[in-house]
């Protein structure tokens, strides 16, 4: 099955929307087009940055985010990221961090 044809249009809200700060699922869903092709449009041709470069954008909010709360699982639900992204983006930066309690 071929991926349906994309109008500039489309292209154009997609591109729009993803720079409002929507994401790629919602706008996937709302315009009825896959999400590898959302996520392709904005990178591509709307010059939105990768996941990994987003996360190196946003690492001095994730650190302040986490020295404030000090729960990763918190700072990864308001960024919308894995726990482990938030590890990794601390660690990168030298922030310590407090080791989890086992229950």
């Amino acid at each position: 099955m071929q991926p349906k044809k994309i109008t500039d249009a489309v292209r154009r809200e997609i591109i729009g929307r993803a720079w409002d700060g929507e994401t790629f699922a919602h706008i996937a869903r709302d315009l009825g087009v896959p999400p590898y092709q959302v996520s392709t449009i904005a990178m591509r041709d709307g010059g939105f940055p990768t996941r990994a470069e987003l996360i190196r954008l946003q690492g001095d909010a994730i650190c302040a985010a986490y020295r404030e709360s000090g729960s990763m699982a918190e700072v990864a639900k308001r960024f919308a990221l894995s726990e482990q992204a938030i590890s990794n983006t601390l660690h990168a930066r030298g922030v310590r961090t407090r080791k989890a309690r086992r229950q």
